[in-house]
């Protein structure tokens, strides 16, 4: 996190130096809440692989829920530090969104800080929050990257606009004048591929990724976090608080798709 803000301190700092060659990192250009998109990429990121390394070295993948060396077990000394590595992202994490005021996400960060809290408080149900991260965290990264392409495309679709006189005009007049603009123009897209498309991609995969993990693996691992008659009840309720949160956001991204499908259609049929 002090990196990836270092990272963007510096580059703001020389932004007319750097801007021919980054201009994606222009201070015009940069998107609201990025800093901390990038630390939820890398925490998200650096979880997922860690969290995968420890389940296969400790063979979860080849116990039983009921074991009673694994769920509700003791923390073993691998889960630890992962865990440490988290509690330290949800605090601060915490803090930016009651900031900022996303009720869900706080609810959200708030269940598993008490989770992890009172594992540690325990010693135990080390292995059921490794297990609920590594699922929880694995769609994280294609969330903020899907956000980070929509910005770009959409801050690319205004340029041009502006460029042929519609600045006024383009997304509602979001950019009153061409000073609201970078002062480098922002390319289409990165490595041939353009931002909007990118964007397209990014959304299918987070959308995929997110249902799989939190409509089927992450029941799976609260629903035998709850039966465990040796995890603790506090672990028990934070643990389904996140997987009810979880639904909540699948629900409203089948929302968003259902109002999409049925906005194109209808912008079919009058096309017709």
């Amino acid at each position: 996190m002090t990196a990836a803000w270092t990272f963007y301190r510096v580059t703001a700092a020389l932004d007319s130096p750097l801007s021919g060659w980054l201009p994606l990192f222009q201070r015009k250009a940069w998107p609201h809440h990025g800093i901390n998109r990038i630390c939820s990429i890398l925490h998200s990121t650096i979880v997922f692989v860690w969290g995968c390394g420890v389940l296969y070295q400790e063979r979860a993948l080849f116990r039983s829920a009921d074991d009673p060396t694994y769920f509700g077990a003791s923390m073993t000394v691998l889960q630890r530090p992962l865990l440490l590595f988290s509690l330290s992202y949800f605090l601060y994490d915490t803090v930016y969104v009651l900031i900022e005021w996303d009720p869900p996400t706080f609810l959200h960060h708030v269940a598993g800080l008490g989770a992890i809290l009172f594992a540690f408080q325990r010693s135990m149900s080390g292995a059921e929050l490794l297990a609920g991260l590594t699922i929880g965290e694995c769609s994280t990264p294609m969330l903020h990257l899907r956000y980070f392409a929509r910005h770009y495309a959409t801050l690319f679709a205004k340029q041009k606009a502006a460029e042929q006189g519609q600045g006024q005009e383009c997304n509602g007049g979001a950019f009153k004048t061409s000073k609201e603009l970078p002062e480098v123009p922002v390319p289409q897209g990165i490595c041939g591929v353009s931002f909007d498309r990118l964007h397209r991609i990014m959304e299918v995969t987070f959308a995929s990724i997110f249902a799989v993990a939190r409509a089927i693996a992450g029941p799976c691992i609260t629903l035998s976090l709850v039966l465990n008659p040796r995890t603790p009840v506090l672990v028990k309720i934070f643990g389904s608080s996140v997987c009810f949160l979880g639904f909540f956001w699948l629900f409203q991204i089948a929302y968003l798709i259902y109002s999409r499908g049925t906005a194109c259609r209808g912008a079919h049929t009058k096309g017709e």
